[in-house]
């Protein structure tokens, strides 16, 4: 059997052995003060009290409350209806167990169900004021408990509170951060899109040819040579005229 995650925080490992240890304490001289008397009976008071007390040191939470009550049985046969017995210290000690390992729910009932034994016992078995002592003692122990078990809630609440807010904020600066890479980005493409590119106009655009033919004079090949070098320049979109097929000689020739 396993405690069940909720109790660890309010009880944990360690508190439970020593809770157990401190029953097992006053079991045993309640057990010894019992002696005298009827020895089998004590037996068995103590051998349920501490039995019950040890399943509930790894029982689950609802269960709680069952073993407390078995091992609260347990110490009333050691008792033995006398208020003079320190075996009773073990029920303040289950009483505060039961708040910190079950519920508050628990914690209250057990409480009730002690002071309904205590008023039993100083009723109908012994007229002693030793049993508002008892009352008291186990009131206290419930009490200071519930108080611990308050604290450690509260503990526990901050905790998850500054959790949370660490997640959110860590959540905030990311989405700050990719909103501005966002923008970075999308102001760089715009800029790259819009600027422009070096000698895109003289690639896109049709350039204007030069002035009218001039007058041919020399060699044939000459001619030609100086009449194409300004149509070669203007690049492989424009295509250079063939000469005029009525020169047949170039002095003659006319524009």
């Amino acid at each position: 059997m396993t405690s069940p995650a909720g109790t660890r925080e309010f009880l944990p490992g360690r508190a439970s052995w020593l809770a157990l240890g401190a029953f097992t304490l006053f079991t045993l001289i309640g057990f010894a003060i019992r002696l005298p008397g009827n020895a089998p009976i004590a037996l068995i008071g103590a051998v349920v009290a501490i039995g019950a007390a040890a399943f509930l040191l790894r029982c689950r939470q609802r269960v709680v409350l069952a073993y407390a009550a078995l091992a609260t049985v347990g110490v009333a046969m050691l008792g033995n209806g006398a208020a003079s017995n320190v075996g009773w210290f073990a029920v303040a000690v289950l009483g505060m167990w039961c708040v910190l390992a079950g519920t508050r729910r628990d914690g209250l009932l057990f409480w009730g169900g002690a002071l309904v034994l205590f008023g039993i016992e100083w009723v109908f078995v012994e007229l002693d004021a030793g049993w508002g002592a008892w009352m008291a003692g186990v009131s206290f122990a419930a009490l200071g408990a519930l108080l611990r078990r308050h604290e450690v809630g509260l503990a526990i609440e901050l905790r998850a509170a500054q959790a949370g807010l660490a997640e959110r904020t860590r959540a905030e600066e990311r989405g700050r951060i990719a909103h501005e890479l966002h923008d970075i980005v999308a102001h760089s493409l715009t800029v790259s899109l819009l600027q422009p590119v070096p000698g895109w106009r003289s690639s896109t655009t049709r350039p204007t040819p030069p002035g009218p033919w001039p007058r041919l004079s020399g060699s044939p090949g000459q001619a030609w040579t100086r009449f194409a070098a300004p149509w070669e320049c203007c690049g492989p979109t424009v295509t250079v005229p063939a000469p005029p097929r009525r020169c047949r000689g170039w002095p003659n020739c006319r524009r």
